[in-house]
């Protein structure tokens, strides 16, 4: 399975990369393009990658993808994952550091990750300048408050690599392993979580871990698993940075492909995203000008691709449940089946559906004039409960919870109903459902009044 999905990835990454050329010159996308409120100017990313000796050409993984696996949807969720995808320059796979202080900078409440943040600046960086974008933050609203805060978390990051470099204490702190001899930074755990916001302080939140080799995330086996490309060029592979200095593998008894990046990962660099406990796997992938995401899971099917060329995984071999898009917030949004088509069809399980159906709810939050949606590969011919009434009560939710979305379903009325709070009650009246098969035109079951429990057969065919 780990090396389907490394495949799978991998495969699917070629095309991405391989157009960017011609998406370069696409018209960029607008539906989750934002300008700073805050930042009057803003500092260019800083790069590992000047530290490379030959300027990034003694490293042959350098133009390799990254795969990081990691707990908790802090450092990216699904969400943030499409609206990066789709352009969201406020979207951004985050370190322990971004993420605080991002945090820091919307929360008004006096806390002790205030005061470590507050000796982090006055050690590292700009304490007026951070009360100055905090106080700027504070008059910004909902939804703009929050990508406002993301933007300039990154940028507050820069600057403190930047005074890192002017400080010259970059190859101590983060790249040289005979060299590393502060105790804080050894004895935090190597991913996440970060016990102790005051671990900030000494450069161990700062960065990002990651492997150009799939294979080493297994030692984590972590509920998400990201991968990212270095277009930019921002990481520096830390094994080969200190192989090449000392002229064997130190501190790490061989070669782990382990990759270090300050701070963040822009969304531009999004490839893929996978959920374990879902089995779904989210790909970025491009065809013309349009820019869309892939929604696949991994099963048997998907062993075909390893021995597959570059030029045919694209048609016929990947199986999908369906594409993300962008649509138009007025007019009709029909599914792109020249697309679909191109692919194997899969289905959905109902858990998995209603995730990802909330993950695009939480992204077309941060959306303007357009919105994101899920186009499935298959038509949707499942059970869809619009209303259920037994006597006077409206049972809608009971019914819901335990027919939607399947394809048949035998529902029991009780003759005596206990409602949440109150007594048993024997009911007089008739019980309906009115329900659908996916798109097409209500129906309703109806039982006259039972003196004994009654069974609504519902079905979709």
């Amino acid at each position: 399975m780990k090396n389907i999905l490394y495949t799978l990835i991998t495969l699917c990454s070629y095309f991405v990369l391989t157009t960017e050329t011609k998406a370069q010159s696409q018209p960029t996308n607008k539906i989750f393009s934002y300008t700073s409120k805050c930042l009057k100017t803003k500092k260019d990313n800083f790069s590992f990658s000047q530290f490379d000796p030959e300027r990034r050409g003694i490293y042959p993984r350098n133009d390799r993808t990254l795969f990081r696996a990691y707990p908790t949807t802090s450092e990216l969720s699904l969400s943030t994952f499409m609206r990066g995808v789709m352009g969201d320059n406020s979207a951004f796979f985050s370190s322990f550091s971004h993420s605080l202080i991002a945090q820091q900078l919307i929360d008004n409440n006096k806390t002790k990750q205030e005061t470590d943040l507050n000796n982090y600046f006055t050690a590292y960086g700009d304490l007026n300048r951070f009360a100055s974008l905090k106080a700027c933050i504070a008059k910004l609203n909902g939804v703009e408050k929050v990508r406002e805060a993301n933007i300039v978390a990154a940028d507050i990051l820069n600057e403190v690599f930047y005074k890192h470099l002017e400080n010259n204490v970059i190859p101590e702190r983060y790249l040289d392993y005979q060299s590393r001899t502060n105790v804080d930074y050894f004895n935090q755990p190597h991913f996440y979580p970060i016990q102790k916001p005051v671990d900030v302080l000494m450069g161990r939140g700062e960065i990002i871990f990651a492997t150009s080799n799939y294979r080493m995330t297994s030692i984590y086996p972590r509920e998400y698993l990201v991968s990212v490309n270095q277009s930019e060029l921002r990481s520096i592979d830390l094994n080969y940075w200190n192989k090449n200095k000392y002229g064997s593998w130190v501190h790490h008894e061989n070669d782990t492909d382990e990759f270090i990046t300050m701070g963040f990962f822009e969304s531009k660099s999004f490839i893929s995203l996978y959920k374990r406990s879902m089995n779904i796997l989210s790909i970025k992938m491009k065809q013309d000008d349009t820019t869309y995401i892939l929604l696949t899971t991994l099963n048997n099917e998907t062993k075909t691709l390893i021995d597959t060329p570059n030029s045919e995984v694209r048609k016929y071999l990947i199986p999908i449940f369906g594409i993300v898009t962008i649509c138009p917030q007025t007019g009709d949004c029909p599914t792109p089946t020249g697309i679909i088509d191109q692919f194997d069809k899969i289905q959905i399980s109902a858990a998995g559906l209603t995730y990802l159906e909330n993950e695009l709810k939480e992204a077309n939050v941060f959306a303007t004039g357009s919105f994101l949606k899920f186009h499935p590969a298959f038509k949707d011919t499942s059970i869809k409960i619009k209303k259920a009434t037994y006597g006077d009560q409206d049972v809608t939710k009971q019914v819901l919870n335990f027919c939607q979305n399947k394809m048949r379903c035998s529902y029991k009325f009780k003759h005596s109903y206990v409602f949440p709070g109150a007594q048993p009650t024997a009911f007089k009246g008739s019980a309906m459902i009115t329900f659908t098969c996916g798109d097409r035109e209500p129906t309703s079951v109806t039982i006259a009044e039972p003196a004994e429990d009654k069974i609504a057969d519902l079905q979709c065919k």
